[in-house]
């Protein structure tokens, strides 16, 4: 009877050892927002001895879902921060030397178009000067300030190709745990090898938008969204950045399969990356192309139909802008393309970039995001969205492709050429003093209909490209608050479950130390009366 105590008091001093020691290794891990926590099952066996077993309070189909909330708040975290970014950088006020606050952009154009206005009051060689400065202050605001987007941009390739490059060593560890666990006995139930592994998971969710398929032996197997293997059981398929087709912005492959394709699909920090960069940065870089080309080839269109005092036509005030379509990585022919602007065409101007096609029969230009097609010629030159696409020098062949994206670069052409007797303030021959009819046609270029095909003014266009960047900016804020809130309260679900309340702990700690004593004195008790009896006889 007594052995049998002893042995009954044995297993449980052995259990609440068990128990104290789960309960110390919660405490130990409370701040680790990955760490499972391990609950202590007490049951009572056959014999009628004390079974404690610890288990691990942790839900795939929770922890799938927090990892969707995790992708989600990290894409929209940063398309938020690069948006808000561009917008002040674009939209934003700045304060001159007068102490007011203006927008750089739309104020040295108005003040460009607001020079000509004091020339024709009085033509003068002071007046002239002042608004050729304006010229030039307006070129470098233009150039400048597309110049820190094309930087944005640069920033966000880099990014890309470090978060690559982080994304590939998480899944290698993960592969590796994947390993150890097949390589452990029991090694499916380690709950040290499934925090490791939930950890790994946790981060790299935040790079990429990931689906998580747990195997019966505690392995994973990790797919994108589309269902793109990236990790199975120790098997890793790498990402990589390489070019595009048309060898421009940097994308994102797995093994010879581009997933940067589809970046709301792609998920997480990288996915934004790349996102903003097309969506965002590179479209604000079209629209500022938009509004400097108008304004360009409006003053140099007014300026050549007026006359200079020696009795010709203007000439350009800004130097002529131009583009080249880039080339596919598997084109065979050897076609070089050129993209040039009609001066007085304003109005069927767009942003939008377009792919030309060489087909059996001519070719074709579609609209790059939506595949539209805008045109179907025999041969070129062809003119679409009030751009001449010209083939100069060499041969496409059937299958060609070429990537035209005109104002693209244009904002960084904007250059001044002219001199201040360039400028055409007669609209008449023969020229004679007090006629400044041409100077009224500049003066009242601000009111002229020259953008949106004809439903827009200049001051219009700023407002409307102004508009269209706040919006994308606001409606990112407010996805980014709509995805935190969620994942606040998912990770409130998750740790409920998971978590680990210090307190309680630290109480069950302290039973178990408690408990663990009493039986120390019931083995202690038991001997001694054992020994006693043995004594006896």
């Amino acid at each position: 009877m007594s052995t049998h105590m002893i042995n009954i008091a044995q297993q449980s001093l052995a259990g609440f050892k068990t128990a104290a020691a789960t309960a110390a290794k919660n405490i130990q891990f409370s701040s680790d927002p990955n760490f499972a926590r391990e609950s202590v099952r007490f049951s009572t066996g056959l014999g009628g001895q004390l079974v404690v077993a610890s288990e691990r309070m942790a839900d795939a189909f929770l922890n799938q879902r927090l990892g969707d909330s995790r992708s989600a708040l990290s894409y929209t975290t940063l398309y938020s921060t690069q948006a808000s970014f561009t917008d002040k950088l674009v939209t934003g006020v700045v304060m001159d030397a007068d102490g007011n606050y203006n927008n750089p952009l739309s104020y040295n154009t108005t003040e460009y178009l607001l020079s000509f206005e004091r020339l024709m009051i009085d033509d003068n060689p002071s007046n002239r000067e002042l608004v050729l400065n304006a010229m030039a202050t307006m070129a470098y605001t233009f150039n400048s300030t597309s110049e820190s987007l094309e930087a944005q941009i640069d920033v966000l390739n880099s990014q890309i190709g470090t978060e690559v490059q982080r994304t590939n060593q998480l899944m290698d560890q993960l592969a590796r745990v994947n390993e150890t666990i097949l390589a452990t006995p029991a090694g499916g139930q380690d709950p040290t090898l499934l925090n490791q592994r939930d950890a790994l998971l946790a981060e790299l969710s935040g790079l990429v938008d990931v689906q998580v398929r747990f195997y019966d032996n505690g392995t994973t197997r990790v797919e994108l969204k589309n269902g793109m293997p990236l990790v199975d059981k120790d098997l890793v398929n790498h990402m990589s950045v390489g070019p595009g087709q048309f060898g421009n912005d940097p994308e994102i492959y797995v093994g010879n399969f581009q997933v940067s394709e589809y970046p709301n699909v792609l998920g997480g920090s990288l996915g934004a990356a790349v996102a903003t960069r097309e969506e965002v940065v590179e479209d604000t870089i079209r629209q500022l192309g938009l509004l400097a080309l108008t304004l360009v080839n409006a003053s140099n269109e007014i300026n050549n139909n007026g006359y200079t005092s020696a009795g010709v036509n203007g000439p350009d005030l800004f130097a002529q802008m131009m583009g080249y379509g880039v080339a596919g990585s598997g084109n065979t022919g050897n076609a070089q393309i050129n993209l040039t602007f009609a001066h007085a065409d304003t109005q069927s101007l767009k942003a939008d970039p377009m792919v030309l096609t060489r087909t059996p029969t001519g070719f074709e230009v579609r609209d790059a995001n939506t595949g539209a097609l805008l045109s179907s010629s025999a041969g070129l030159p062809v003119v679409v969205n009030g751009v001449t696409i010209d083939m100069p020098a060499g041969a496409a062949n059937n299958g060609d492709e070429f990537y035209l994206d005109p104002m693209r670069d244009v904002a960084q052409q904007m250059t001044v050429v002219a001199t201040a007797d360039d400028i055409a303030a007669a609209a008449n021959l023969p020229v004679v003093d007090g006629d400044n009819g041409n100077l009224l046609a500049f003066a009242g270029l601000k009111n002229q209909p020259i953008m949106g095909g004809g439903e827009s003014t200049i001051t219009e266009g700023f407002s409307i490209a102004f508009s269209e960047i706040g919006t994308k900016a606001s409606g990112a804020q407010s996805r980014m608050t709509t995805a935190e809130s969620i994942l606040n309260s998912t990770l409130a679900e998750q740790q409920a479950l998971s978590g680990v309340v210090l307190e309680e702990e630290q109480i069950s700690l302290i039973q178990f130390e408690q408990l663990y004593q009493a039986s120390s004195k019931i083995i202690q008790t038991s001997q001694g009366m054992f020994n006693s009896l043995l004594g006896v006889f």
